[in-house]
C-alpha cells in the first residue's frame, strides 16, 4: 500500500513552524501530531527563519 503524499498550505506551514519556535513542544511531539518527518519541520524552520527579513523589506513586491 502507498501512502498518498499530502501538500500544505502556506499557512498551514507558517502556523506549524510558529508552533515549533514556540519550544511548548518538542520536535519530536510535533511531527507526531502532524504525521510529518522530523528532517521536514527542521527544513521549513530553516527556510522561513532565512526569509523572515522579507517581511519588512519595503522594497518587496507583496501585499501584506
Amino acid at each position: 500500500m502507498s501512502r498518498k503524499r499530502r501538500t500544505w498550505t502556506p499557512q498551514e506551514k507558517v502556523e506549524i513552524v510558529l508552533e515549533i519556535l514556540r519550544e511548548e513542544n518538542t520536535l519530536s511531539e510535533l511531527s507526531r501530531k502532524y504525521e510529518i518527518a522530523q528532517p521536514i519541520l527542521s527544513r521549513w524552520k530553516i527556510e522561513f527563519l532565512s526569509n523572515m527579513s522579507v517581511v519588512f523589506d519595503k522594497k518587496a513586491s507583496c501585499i501584506i
